[in-house]
């Protein structure tokens, strides 16, 4: 039977995503992602070396990130409560409002059954001042 809190179903797994909300234009900030499982017993995770991609948008909803990613498969044995955490990063040459967003994509191989998976943090702001040069 799933956990209930709160009355509702808790979710088999969650994504999560943390960073500074205000940096200077051409300054290097973090973000890091999260992926927590929720399921109980031991299962396998497949995805590329990296399990997130980052995503970062200006105001307009203009993609301005793009990285090589590396396809290599990798497998982690994890078990309910485990994290793990990602981290990206990166610098905004123009000053303005940007959104920045992580993606999960694995393959989840629980009791001999699989199934692909693609989960998406919520947009995290970040506000890109003027350098102070």
């Amino acid at each position: 039977m799933p956990q209930q809190s709160m009355g509702t179903t808790q979710p088999a797994f969650e994504v999560n995503i943390e960073g500074p909300q205000k940096v200077s234009a051409n300054e290097e900030f973090t973000v890091a992602a999260d992926f927590k499982v929720n399921i109980k017993g031991k299962l396998i995770l497949t995805s590329r070396k990296q399990l997130f991609i980052y995503s970062i948008k200006d105001s307009s909803g203009k993609l301005i990130n793009s990285y090589a990613v590396n396809d290599a498969g990798v497998s982690r044995s994890l078990s309910a409560g485990e994290v793990i955490i990602e981290g990206y990063k990166y610098k905004i040459k123009e000053p303005g409002v940007y959104e920045i967003s992580a993606t999960a994509e694995f393959t989840l191989d629980k009791d001999g059954e699989s199934k692909n998976y693609k989960i998406v943090t919520e947009s995290k702001k970040v506000e890109v001042t003027e350098s102070a040069e």
